[in-house]
């Protein structure tokens, strides 16, 4: 399980604990709404974030992966240069 996943988890305990305390002491409709409410962005705050993290992760990996292909590239090219001023 990773910590998006048990950040998800948490945020649906608390509403349903939310709800049981609403249901069992008569809380008032617009009170439920707002609890309801606020638990549905933690949970999409949560999720859009876990994305971002992954867009992230990704573009850092694509961006060592040009790094790699560069160093490759000068290595052969100093190589042939080496070849060439040798000979």
């Amino acid at each position: 399980m990773s910590k998006y996943d048990a950040l998800r988890v948490i945020g649906v305990i608390g509403t349903a604990f939310s709800f049981y305390k609403a249901f069992s002491e008569s809380i008032p409709v617009d009170d439920i709404i707002i609890i309801l409410i606020s638990s549905l962005l933690f949970i999409t705050v949560v999720s859009e974030f876990e994305k971002s993290q992954k867009r992230a992760k990704a573009a850092a990996e694509k961006e060592n992966n040009i790094v790699a292909e560069i160093r490759k590239q000068l290595e052969a090219a100093e190589e042939k240069l080496g070849a060439v001023a040798g000979s």
